[in-house]
C-alpha cells in the first residue's frame, strides 16, 4: 500500500481509516473506526479517571475531550473489541501536522501512536502487551506504514516496557507543552524482530540506535554518576582501611560531621571534602552531594577514575591489571548514568510496583563492591539490549546440540522429555524438530538448549565453528516466550509464561570479578545438589514453621568443546561457554497445584531493600510506611523469616548459602516479609567442616577451612555485606534507630539459640556476641585479581583481610550469650 506522504491529495485519514473494509482482525481484536456517537461515553469515562492521567485530560470538561478525539485530516480513532466489548482506544496521526514533527525530521510512511486501554475489575495477564502487538501489527504489517512513533511522558514506565517490547527505540528527549516526552520508532524489522518472527540468529546486524545508546551521556547526569560513586568508594574503601579520611577536629562531637581525605601526589596535592556520619561495622555513611575536590586548592570535578589513580600506590593493584579495572569503573559509571536517564520511579510506587518492574528499577547492584557493573564484553549497544535496568523483553535463542558431546542432568521426577514439551510447547517442538529433519538429521540424536543471544553472536558463532559445520552444534531461532534478565545479568525471567522456569546460561562476560561462564561439568550435578538440599529443608520442620523455601534448578545441560578441553586441564573460561540450567519459578504449582506465591502476595529480591530513589527515600522504609505493623514489628518479623533459617541451616546442619540479596526472594503480603524463597542453590551452597558424614554423590558440598573463618559466613555475608546497609537506612528513615536495629539482631539471635539447647555447645565455639571478627575486603580481593576473585576449590586462598572488626552485638554479650 503506497504510503499517505506520497499522495498530496489524500489526507491520513481519508488514506488509512477503515472506512471501506470497516473492521480488521488482529489476533483476539476487532479494530474498527472510532464512532463518536457510540463510543464516546465509554472512552469519556476512561479519561476521567486518574489512570489515564498521561493523557492529559483529567481536568477537562466531556465537551472539551469530545473535541480531542474528533477526528481530522491529519488523525483518526479507532477502537479495539473483544467479545463485543470496547477494550480499549488507539489514535494514529500524521507527526508532520503534530508537535512532536517540529522536534525531530519526519520520514515518509511515519504514523503516530496514542493507546488508552479500558479499566478493568480482574487483570488478565499480559492484556497490555497483546493490545500493543496488535496495534504495532495494524500499522506495520496491515497499513503497510515504515516506521511507528511515540511519545510518551518520560514517567510513564508502564508504557515504556511495553514499547520497548515492539521493538520500539527511544532516541531522544522531546520537551513538549504538555510534558517532557520519550521520542521513539520501530520499522516493520524491527517489530517483527521483537516478536521473534525474524531470527537475529541470521540478522544480528539489526541493533538499538547508537543515540539510544548513548542519550544518558550527558554532563548532568555523569557529574551525577561520579559523585555517587566517589561517596561510595569512600565508604567502602575506608571500611576496608585502604584509605583514612579525617574528621574535622572542630566537629568531632557531631552526628554528621565533616571529613576530609589528602592525597599527595607528585602532579599536586588532591583532596576531597564532604560531609558523613560514622555508624557501626565502620561504616562511613558520605552525603554524596556534599562531596568537593581541589587540586593545589584549584576547585575540580568529580572524577571517579582520577580518585582511584590519586589513591592507586594504596590499592595493591598490579599495573597490568590496573587498566581492567578502570574500565570497570569507566562501566559502572556508564550503567550508573543510564539508570539516572531512565529511572524514575520513586520508593512509594516501587512499594506497589510488580516483581519483575522493581527488579529492573534497581540502581546500586552489589552494595559492597565499587566496580559492580563491569560487564566487560558489553558494548553500548548490547547494555541497552540486555541490561538488567534496561528491563528490555527478549527471545533467547535456542540451539540444538548433540547428544554424545552433551551432559544433561535433571532431578529424579524430571526427565528431558518433559522439560522441554513443558517449556517449548508442542508446537513449537515440532517446529524445531521439523527443522532438524528437513537438515537430515534425527532429532532423537540431539538436546535442545537455550542460549544467550549475545553469547550466541560474540562467541559461539564463533568459537565452535567445527562445531556448527559438522552439524554437532545446529542454530534454531528463537521461540515466542519473552524474557527478562534479572540483576545477576545471566538469569532470565520468562514474561510470557511466569509459571515456566527461569533459564540461567553462560555469558562470558568479565562482571565483579569473575567470567559469567557455566560448566558442563558442574551442570551435571547441579540438579543432584537442588534435590539435597531441597530434601534437607523440606525435612526439617523448622524451616516449615519459618516459611523458608528453595528454588530448585530441576535441570542443567552443557556442550564440550573437545579442543578447549583437550588444551587445557585447568579451568579456564573458554571450557564455561554453552551451558544452561533451569531453575523453579516461583509462581509455579506443585504436583498437588498448591503454588508458593498467593494472589494476594508479591515479590521481589531482598536486594530491593536497599534500593534508593531518586529523593533519597529507601524502599524498606516506604514498605514499613505502607505496612500495617510499626517499624520494629517489621523488622523483628523480617529477622525472624531472615536469620532464624539461617541460623538453622548454620549450626543444626554447618550448611551455608550465599545469602546476599539478590539470591533470596521476600514474599510480601500488605508489604509485609511472609516468606523467604532462597535461589542459587548450586553453586553457592557449602557444607563447613561438617559433622556428619555425606552421600558419596554429595561430598562435593563439603570445604574444610580454619575453624575461626567458619563464623564470617554468618558474620560477614549477613552482618557486614547485607545488615551494615540496612541500619543506617532505618536509623535515617525510620523509627528504627542504630541501636534498635542491632538489638533487635541481638534478640532474634538469642531467640533462636533458647529455642535450640540442644546446640549449645556449638554457640559457644561459634560465639556471636564475640567482641571482634574477621574484617575479609571484598574490594581488596577484586583488586587483587579482578577475572576471578574466589577459586571455589580452594575458597580461602584469595581472601584478603585488615585489622578485625567491631562486633555490633557484643555490646549484648553479658545477658544474650549462651553460656
Amino acid at each position: 500500500m503506497t504510503n499517505l506522504v506520497t499522495k498530496a491529495q489524500c489526507s491520513f485519514t481519508d488514506r488509512y481509516a477503515l472506512k471501506k473494509r470497516k473492521t480488521i482482525n488482529i489476533s483476539e481484536f476487532e479494530f474498527r473506526n472510532y464512532n463518536e456517537d457510540t463510543d464516546f461515553n465509554v472512552i469519556n469515562q476512561w479519561l476521567s479517571l486518574s489512570y489515564s492521567k498521561y493523557w492529559g485530560m483529567n481536568d477537562l470538561s466531556t465537551k472539551a475531550r469530545k473535541a480531542e478525539l474528533k477526528n481530522t485530516d491529519h488523525k483518526f480513532g479507532l477502537v479495539g473489541i473483544k467479545h463485543g466489548k470496547i477494550l480499549f482506544y488507539t489514535e494514529l496521526y500524521h507527526p508532520e501536522k503534530d508537535e512532536i514533527g517540529g522536534h525531530y525530521p519526519v520520514h515518509e510512511g511515519d504514523c503516530g501512536m496514542h493507546l488508552i486501554i479500558a479499566p478493568v475489575d480482574i487483570p488478565e495477564h499480559g492484556l497490555s502487551q497483546k493490545v500493543i502487538t496488535a496495534i504495532s501489527s495494524l500499522i506495520l504489517e496491515h497499513l503497510s506504514f515504515t516506521r511507528l512513533v511515540v511519545e510518551p511522558d518520560i514517567n510513564n514506565e508502564k508504557v515504556h516496557r511495553l514499547n520497548h517490547s515492539v521493538g520500539i527505540e527511544y532516541s531522544q528527549i522531546v520537551p513538549l507543552i504538555s510534558k517532557t516526552a520519550k521520542l521513539g520508532f520501530a520499522t516493520k524489522y524491527q517489530f517483527l524482530q521483537s516478536q521473534g518472527k525474524v531470527s537475529p540468529m541470521k540478522n544480528s546486524n539489526k541493533k538499538p540506535s547508537l543515540s539510544l545508546a548513548t542519550s544518558h551521556l550527558t554532563a548532568e547526569y555523569w557529574q551525577k554518576a561520579n559523585q555517587h560513586l566517589i561517596a561510595k568508594m569512600i565508604t567502602e574503601l575506608s571500611h576496608e582501611q585502604i584509605i583514612t579520611p579525617q574528621k574535622l577536629d572542630d566537629e568531632s562531637n557531631t552526628e554528621v560531621a565533616s571529613w576530609h581525605i589528602t592525597f599527595n601526589l607528585d602532579s599536586g596535592t588532591s583532596e576531597y571534602l564532604f560531609r558523613a556520619r560514622q555508624y557501626q561495622l565502620d561504616h562511613l555513611l558520605v552525603e554524596p552531594q556534599s562531596i568537593c575536590c581541589t587540586k593545589d586548592d584549584k576547585p575540580q570535578p568529580l572524577d571517579a577514575i582520577s580518585f582511584i589513580l590519586s589513591c592507586r600506590h594504596l590499592l595493591e593493584i598490579t599495573d597490568a591489571l590496573l587498566p581492567t579495572y578502570l574500565e570497570e569503573i569507566t562501566s559502572t559509571l556508564y550503567s550508573k548514568a543510564y539508570k539516572l536517564m531512565h529511572q524514575h520511579k520513586t520508593a512509594d510506587q516501587l512499594a506497589t510496583a510488580s516483581y519483575q518492574e522493581i527488579e529492573a528499577a534497581m540502581t546500586e547492584g552489589h552494595p559492597v563492591f565499587i566496580a559492580n557493573n563491569g560487564r566487560i564484553g558489553f558494548d553500548m549497544l548490547d547494555h541497552v539490549e540486555f541490561s538488567p535496568e534496561s528491563g528490555q523483553p527478549l527471545n533467547l535463542q535456542w540451539i540444538a546440540v548433540l547428544r554424545e558431546k552433551t551432559s544433561f542432568a535433571a532431578i529424579e521426577s524430571l526427565n528431558y522429555d518433559t522439560l522441554i514439551f513443558d517449556e517449548l510447547g508442542e508446537s513449537q517442538l515440532n517446529a524445531f524438530n521439523q527443522q532438524l529433519s528437513l537438515l537430515g538429521l534425527e532429532p532423537s540424536h540431539y538436546y535442545l538448549m537455550p542460549i544467550h543471544p549475545w553469547q550466541w553472536r560474540e562467541k559461539v558463532s564463533r568459537i565452535f565453528a567445527a562445531d556448527i559445520a559438522n552439524q554437532y552444534l545446529v542454530p534454531l531461532g528463537t521461540t515466542e516466550d519473552k524474557y527478562q534478565a534479572q540483576q545477576s545479568i545471566r538469569t532470565f525471567f520468562n514474561l510470557s509464561s511466569p509459571e515456566k522456569c527461569y533459564v540461567k546460561t553462560a555469558l562470558s562476560i568479565l562482571n565483579m570479578g569473575f567470567m559469567r561462564g557455566l560448566s558442563p561439568y558442574y551442570m551435571s550435578r547441579t540438579p543432584a545438589i537442588n534435590t539435597f538440599i531441597a530434601n534437607l529443608i523440606e525435612d526439617d520442620p523448622y524451616f516449615t514453621k519459618k516459611q523458608f523455601f528453595v528454588l530448585k534448578e530441576i535441570a542443567a545441560i552443557g556442550y564440550h568443546h573437545d579442543y578447549y578441553e583437550q588444551a587445557t586441564q585447568t579451568d579456564s573460561p573458554y571450557k564455561k561457554m554453552l551451558s544452561s540450567l533451569w531453575r523453579e519459578s516461583p509462581y509455579a504449582p506443585d504436583q498437588h497445584g498448591n503454588v508458593l506465591v498467593k494472589k494476594q502476595q508479591k515479590l521481589m529480591t531482598m536486594a530491593a531493600l536497599l534500593h534508593i530513589d531518586e529523593q533519597g527515600k529507601s524502599l524498606i522504609s516506604a514498605l514499613m510506611a505502607d505496612s500495617p505493623l510499626s517499624d520494629h514489628q517489621w523488622l523483628k518479623q523480617y529477622m525472624d523469616l531472615y536469620l532464624h533459617p539461617l541460623l538453622h541451616s548454620f549450626f543444626a546442619y554447618d550448611l551455608v548459602f550465599m545469602p546476599h540479596g539478590e539470591n533470596l526472594i521476600l514474599v510480601l503480603e500488605d508489604n509485609v516479609p511472609v516468606k523467604i524463597i532462597m535461589k542459587d542453590i548450586g553453586e553457592e551452597v557449602a557444607i563447613l567442616n561438617g559433622e556428619k558424614t555425606l552421600p558419596s554423590d554429595m561430598t562435593c558440598l563439603a570445604v574444610e577451612l580454619e575453624e575461626p573463618m567458619k563464623l564470617n559466613y554468618i558474620l560477614l555475608d549477613i552482618f557486614d555485606c547485607i545488615f551494615r546497609f540496612i541500619a543506617p537506612l532505618l536509623d535515617q528513615q525510620t523509627e528504627v534507630s542504630e541501636s534498635d536495629f542491632w538489638e533487635i539482631v541481638s534478640n532474634s539471635v538469642k531467640d533462636y539459640q533458647q529455642e535450640h539447647p540442644q546446640f549449645n555447645a556449638k554457640y559457644q565455639r561459634y560465639d556471636l556476641y564475640c567482641s571482634t571478627f574477621a574484617r575479609t575486603c571484598l574490594n581488596r580481593i577484586q583488586l587483587n585479581n579482578n577475572q576471578q576473585m574466589i577459586d571455589l576449590e580452594d575458597r580461602e586462598k584469595n581472601l584478603r583481610f585488615a585489622e578485625d572488626i567491631a562486633n555490633p552485638l557484643a555490646l549484648f554479650a553479658e545477658t544474650h550469650r549462651i553460656t
